[in-house]
């Protein structure tokens, strides 16, 4: 298209993109493509490489470059140890944080039970406590439905009913019925 030649080929063209880069394509493009994952060379490949260079201009290119490469395999392999290491480190870490959560969960538990004992035993206390309010309450009820019976019994209705007026004024129905 540059160069605004028209060029045929005799067979199906190949196109080989490489990147180090992840880009977005687009996904019509991307089902046309046939992916290749090439792994980044080992020690061995490496210095096969660097053996096979070219160091016809004289220089110490090639030296440089050998040692470049080897300071980057011995970093390489470093960094591999600490990776093959960090799969331990985290699996021992996850152990001591499940330690440290089951630890304060049963911390938690046992305080609850405690809390649990504790209002269980106030409450069976209350439970006795009102128990022996609402049999008290009910004897009261009791008595004053006897004294109130026995006033009606020896004064009658009308003379208690004028005592009601007077102790309880707002609880007497002639008087409530009268306000209306």
């Amino acid at each position: 298209h540059e160069t605004k030649e028209t060029i045929k080929a005799k067979h199906r063209p190949v196109v080989i993109i490489t990147s180090n880069a992840e880009k977005e394509l687009p996904d019509a493009f991307l089902r046309r493509c046939v992916f290749h994952y090439i792994a980044f060379p080992d020690r061995e490949l490496m210095d096969e490489i660097v053996t096979l260079m070219d160091d016809n201009d004289g220089s110490d290119k090639v030296e440089k470059n050998k040692k470049l490469i080897n300071d980057c395999n011995d970093k390489i392999d470093s960094f591999n140890d600490d990776l093959m290491e960090l799969p331990k480190e985290i699996a021992e870490v996850n152990k001591q944080l499940m330690i440290h959560t089951m630890d304060a969960c049963y911390d938690e538990l046992r305080e609850n039970e405690k809390g649990i004992e504790e209002l269980g035993a106030w409450l069976a206390k209350i439970r006795i406590e009102l128990k022996k309010n609402v049999v008290r309450k009910q004897e009261y009820e009791i008595s004053n439905q006897e004294i109130y019976s026995y006033m009606h019994d020896i004064f009658g209705a009308e003379v208690v009913d004028l005592f009601d007026m007077k102790y309880n004024p707002s609880d007497n129905p002639i008087r409530k019925d009268n306000q209306q």
